[in-house]
C-alpha cells in the first residue's frame, strides 16, 4: 500500500504533460524562440518574482550569516505571502529564490537552475507543502 501512495503522488509531480505545456507557454510568454535558452530573459517573464543567486553571492546570506548548502548543485526557496510588484500595482504572493553553485561548469548552472525553474513552475513547493526544495532527503 505505502508503495501505492508513493506512484499516486509521484504522478500528481513529475505529470509530463503538464511540464511540456507550462514549458512552452513560458517560453511563448518569453518570446525565446531559439536554443539555447537566454536564462536571464526567461527570469525576466517572472517579473521581480523569481531570483538568481550564486552560492557566491554575499547578498544570499541572511542577516550576515552562512548561506546553509543543502546541495552542492542548487536549491530553491520560496518565500510566502510578500508583495510582489507588477508594474502599476503590488498583489500578495511567492517569490522564489534559486541559489546555484556558481563555481561549476557554465552547462551544469544552467542545468540547474532551468531544474529549479521546473520546480517553481510545476508548483512542486505547493505539492510538496515545503518552502524549501533541495533533494537532501531524496523527494
Amino acid at each position: 500500500m505505502g508503495t501505492d501512495i508513493l506512484m499516486s503522488e509521484s504522478e500528481n509531480i513529475f505529470d509530463r504533460e503538464k511540464a511540456v505545456r507550462l514549458s512552452a507557454e513560458l517560453l511563448r510568454d518569453a518570446e525565446i524562440a531559439f536554443f539555447p535558452i537566454d536564462i536571464r530573459r526567461l527570469i525576466s517573464a517572472f517579473r521581480h518574482q523569481l531570483y538568481l543567486i550564486p552560492y557566491s553571492d554575499e547578498n544570499g546570506q541572511a542577516s550576515g550569516e552562512e548561506l546553509p548548502v543543502p546541495s552542492r548543485d542548487g536549491f530553491c526557496t520560496r518565500i510566502r505571502d510578500v508583495l510582489v510588484d507588477f508594474g502599476v500595482a503590488s498583489v500578495t504572493g511567492n517569490i522564489w529564490n534559486i541559489y546555484f553553485n556558481d563555481t561549476s561548469l557554465e552547462t551544469r548552472c544552467r542545468f540547474t537552475v532551468m531544474h529549479e525553474i521546473g520546480h517553481v513552475l510545476l508548483g512542486h513547493h505547493q505539492i510538496l507543502g515545503t518552502d524549501t526544495i533541495d533533494g537532501a532527503d531524496d523527494t
